[in-house]
C-alpha cells in the first residue's frame, strides 16, 4: 500500500516532503521485518487527517483484544513461506 502510495506522489509531482518520508518508510521496513509501519511517530499530514476521528477510535479500541491485531499470520506448506 505505502509503495502505491509513493507512485502516486512521484507521478503526481508534488509533495517532495511526503514523497521523502514515505520513501524512508518503507526503506525502515524492508530493512526490519518485525518493524510496524510509523512506529516512530506518524508523518504530520497522516496525524492531522486522523486527528477528528481520535476520540471515536480510542472509545472503540479494545486494550484486551490488540495484542491479537499484531499477531503475525504464520503460512506453511509446500511454497508458502513462514512468515
Amino acid at each position: 500500500m505505502m509503495e502505491n502510495q509513493l507512485a502516486g506522489l512521484r507521478e503526481s509531482g508534488s509533495g517532495d516532503e511526503e514523497t521523502a518520508t514515505l520513501e524512508t518508510e518503507i526503506a525502515n521496513l524492508e530493512e526490519d521485518s518485525g518493524r510496524l509501519p510509523w512506529q516512530d511517530g506518524l508523518p504530520p499530514a497522516i496525524a492531522e487527517a486522523l486527528a477528528p476521528y481520535r476520540e471515536d477510535l480510542d472509545t472503540v479500541h479494545c486494550k484486551a483484544t490488540g495484542p491479537l491485531e499484531l499477531m503475525l499470520n504464520e503460512k506453511r506448506g509446500p511454497g508458502l513461506e513462514t512468515r
